[in-house]
């Protein structure tokens, strides 16, 4: 899924605006840029689910948001250091999804 799908829906606010910042809000103890791109996968497989998309793909969008979400450190900085490689090499990210975060850290969206 390219990250331009999905930004109509982020650019619109309402529920799916205020879910995102719930999500970084809600998670004491969590990266706050980290919950960010979390709640960005979640909305893509939200979104995924909703057009009748693979569940299996669906399911690999949440559980790249958990693996980032369970990250101690910020995934901008391990990106910084390794590239879009050491995004995918996070157990729970596979090439196309680490391709969505590369873009995420590169554009903010």
């Amino acid at each position: 899924m390219e990250i331009a799908a999905l930004e109509p829906a982020a650019s619109r606010g309402g529920a799916e605006g205020s879910a995102a910042a719930a999500a970084e809000s809600a998670l004491p103890g969590v990266n706050r840029a980290n919950a960010s791109i979390a709640a960005k996968l979640r909305q893509a497989a939200d979104i995924l689910s909703a057009q009748a998309a693979d569940p299996f793909r669906v399911r690999a969008y949440r559980n790249a948001a958990e693996a980032i979400l369970a990250m101690p450190e910020e995934l901008g900085l391990v990106a910084e250091r390794g590239g879009r490689n050491a995004i995918e090499a996070i157990p729970g990210i596979g090439t196309s999804i680490a391709s969505a975060i590369a873009e995420m850290l590169a554009t903010g969206r």
